[in-house]
Order: structure tokens, then C-alpha cells, then sequence
């Protein structure tokens, strides 16, 4: 092919001719991502999670992709925590759908609240290949109750007697 975005290769043996993605054009890596962000990995996965998981996920990002083609999940779970097994189940069939690997972290939205690009994950939460997949008030999921330490809960007091 002459465009230089897909190479031919040779029939081996009795097989057919087959066609492949070539690595070494100059836009390929927009191209993998546009595709990523769109109909190869995204909307599967946004269509699973907001269907099976619509009351407990609150928020949901796509951290990037390996270069084993693994596709890192992250899920932030609001007051309901999503059930291990349906959610491993439901990933399987997702990833041999898409034909990747999920690696999946599911974590709370306090977690979630408090990460820093300390934490391996908000490294991976900043960097310019993740993006937003499920935003919150996206589905039915409530955050979960935030429990105010003793410090808070005196300057909420204070606050309130001030007005």
C-alpha cells in the first residue's frame, strides 16, 4: 500500500496475503491514540462500566497503554464498592472483546481525592495519555461519606458559630 500506513506482507506458504499496521509512520502513535480514545477501547469499556457498575462507579480514566498493548483502568468507586468478582468477570469479556489486557485499580474516592503525582498512580493520572472516560454525575453512583477527623469536625464547629 502506497499511503505508508499499512505495510503487505507475503503469503507464507499456502496462506493468504495479510496486512499490517506500519509502526514506523510518522503519525502512527496519534493514530493508535485516537483510536484508543475512541471505538477500539474506550467505548466498550465506558459502555460495561456505566451498565454493570452504573451505582457504584463514580469516576473513571484510561491511564494509558502498554507496551504489551495492557490498557491501565483506573476506577474510583463512591459509597458502594463494585463486586470483585462481576467486575473481573465483566473486564475478561471486555478485554477479549477489545483484544487487550485490562489491568484494572479500583480505589475509593477519598484515595482517589488525595492523590499526588507522588503516587504511582497520579503520575499516571497526569500524564498526557490518560484521559477521562467516565466523569462523575455520569452514572448513579453517590461519593462515598467522607468521615471528618477531629481537627475538621472543631473547625466546621467554630465555623458555624461564627455565623
Amino acid at each position: 500500500m502506497s499511503s505508508g500506513i499499512l505495510t503487505r506482507h507475503k503469503p507464507v506458504d499456502d496462506g493468504a496475503a495479510t496486512v499490517g499496521a506500519n509502526v514506523s509512520f510518522v503519525f502512527y502513535n496519534e493514530l493508535r491514540s485516537i483510536a484508543l480514545k475512541s471505538f477500539a477501547a474506550a467505548e466498550p469499556i465506558r459502555t460495561m462500566l456505566r451498565s454493570r457498575f452504573k451505582d457504584s462507579v463514580l469516576c473513571a480514566y484510561i491511564l494509558g497503554e502498554g507496551k504489551d498493548a495492557t490498557i491501565e483502568l483506573l476506577v474510583v468507586h463512591g459509597q458502594q464498592v463494585p463486586d470483585e468478582a462481576a467486575m473481573s468477570a465483566a473486564c475478561q469479556k471486555v478485554s477479549a472483546t477489545i483484544g487487550r489486557h485490562l489491568q484494572v485499580h479500583v480505589i475509593s474516592s477519598r484515595r482517589h481525592a488525595a492523590l499526588t503525582t507522588r503516587d504511582h498512580l497520579g503520575r499516571l493520572l497526569a500524564a498526557a495519555t490518560a484521559f477521562e472516560l467516565i466523569a462523575e454525575g455520569e452514572t448513579r453512583a453517590k461519593r462515598g461519606v467522607e468521615r471528618a477527623g477531629f481537627l475538621q469536625s472543631a473547625k466546621e464547629k467554630l465555623a458555624a458559630l461564627a455565623r
